[in-house]
């Protein structure tokens, strides 16, 4: 049975280096080796053909010669599932065939087409008749990592005598079991940017303001305001196992912004949040209570209580479906008007390969406010991705929203139309990276054209620099 060794170190080999941008171990540390396929030991005696042999299918030939077990693993090693597939069909009916070669290849042949769980049965399978193959036992492990059930994978890994492994394979099972601490240790995120702001209380740009036929000239207090600042946020969240598939997420957050010469703008958030995740290799649902309180000025400005929900599905490494709920109900210290019930869902499409990702996505948001004149709609486009090449990295993401109102304005005497677009483009150089930590110089900017120009119609650029750090 120590043929399978060799299988084993090609599945955990390939298996590490898929190009996923969320892999936990990087595709340069992983090992390669020359395979070369070992003869059978157990030929059938060949069978006499007759004088038609020419015009039989190949699927014909192999039913009449039989398929060895060398024919096995030379379609698992190479991955050509389609002929596994109809090969065990007839290896399996052979008087003489390995029973336990037939399941592990047909669950290398799972695994290999993103199915892990049906491997998983099969490897089940064989330990339950075999619990001493670690061969097995690591193939297992491995889907189990594959397959997002991280606390049994670490089990399986725990159980596999690694004084008997290759020591290349042995340090490949370690990446593993480090992987798997990582998924479950307490994970920090910070940043840290400067940035100047030329509108920093988002007013309008139009100089004055038309009432009832009149003109008015805006006092300077009422226009553009600029701004430098500090941007700063913190976050700890932490991902509990509970059975299998099963997991505990909680949270809590800070972040905000103190501008040094315009205090009057500071705002500041608290977050706390606890939540169920349920994952799998193609699958993630999770749904997120939470609680957050903002000040603005300094001083209590909101809190919001909402549920949040997630489903993200993974056809392959590649391309990755996400699409999200939230509602949330928002109410206000002093300004009882602006409370509100939101409702909001976004639909994003993301394409990831090693050096590069993109996206984009539809979404929709609804306001309903003490007030009617509040209530609002708001549906929106958004986009983005990034590159890192050698030397150069750049990041993009922008977004293109209508929002129209309900009520008629008190002013104006017709429904409020916005048209809102950003656009944050950052540069970066991969190599100045110092403690994990790369700066990103970015610039932003905002617009809004509405149908109430005086009042609403404003924008702003923010240029920054951004430091983020994860542990």
């Amino acid at each position: 049975m120590k043929k399978f060794i060799l299988l084993i170190l090609i599945g955990l080999s390939s298996a590490l280096a898929q190009p996923n941008l969320q892999q936990p171990i990087a595709s340069d540390d992983t090992a390669h080796f020359d395979i070369k396929p070992k003869q059978s030991i157990n030929h059938l005696a060949p069978i006499a053909l007759s004088k038609n042999t020419d015009s039989l299918t190949e699927e014909s030939r192999q039913q009449a010669i039989g398929i060895t077990d060398s024919d096995i693993e030379k379609s698992l090693i190479t991955q050509n599932w389609n002929k596994l597939s109809k090969d065990l069909i007839i290896y399996r009916k052979q008087e003489q065939h390995d029973a336990i070669l037939a399941d592990f290849a047909e669950a290398g042949m799972w695994q290999g087409k993103r199915q892990p769980q049906k491997a998983i049965r099969l490897y089940e399978k064989i330990l339950a008749k075999h619990p001493d193959y670690d061969f097995v036992r690591l193939a297992y492990a491995q889907s189990l990592f594959d397959d997002k059930r991280y606390h049994d994978a670490d089990n399986a890994f725990v159980k596999i005598n690694k004084s008997k492994l290759h020591p290349q394979t042995a340090h490949l099972v370690s990446q593993y079991q480090q992987a798997i601490k990582r998924k479950y240790k307490i994970k920090i995120d910070g940043g840290l940017s400067y940035e100047s702001n030329d509108n920093v209380n988002n007013a309008a740009t139009s100089p004055t303001l038309l009432v009832g036929g009149l003109t008015f000239k805006k006092d300077e207090d009422s226009r553009p305001q600029k701004a430098k600042g500090v941007n700063y946020e913190l976050s700890i969240n932490k991902l509990l196992p509970v059975y299998q598939h099963h997991h505990a997420e909680i949270g809590a957050g800070i972040s905000g912004i103190h501008y040094f010469d315009q205090s009057q703008y500071n705002e500041e958030q608290l977050r706390l949040s606890v939540g169920y995740v349920n994952q799998n290799k193609q699958h993630t649902w999770k749904i997120k209570p939470y609680w957050e309180k903002s000040w603005y000025a300094e001083k209590p400005y909101n809190y919001t209580i909402g549920l949040q929900g997630q489903y993200q599905y993974d056809p392959s490494d590649y391309w990755q479906l996400r699409l999200s709920g939230d509602y949330a109900k928002i109410k206000h210290n002093q300004f009882s008007d602006f409370d509100t019930h939101r409702s909001q869902a976004n639909i994003t499409l993301l394409y990831q390969q090693p050096s590069y990702y993109l996206y984009s996505g539809i979404g929709k948001r609804k306001d309903n406010a003490v007030s009617p004149a509040w209530d609002n709609r708001r549906y929106s486009f958004l986009f983005g991705g990034q590159y890192t090449g050698q030397h150069i990295g750049i990041q993009t993401s922008g977004s293109i929203a209508k929002r129209q109102f309900d009520e008629k304005h008190d002013y104006a005497n017709k429904r409020r139309k916005d048209t809102e677009y950003q656009l944050r483009i950052g540069l970066f150089n991969p190599q100045w990276t110092i403690y994990d930590i790369t700066p990103i110089f970015n610039w932003q900017y905002n617009k809004t054209d509405s149908n109430i120009p005086d009042l609403y119609s404003k924008s702003k650029q923010t240029f920054f620099m951004s430091f983020d750090k994860h542990w």
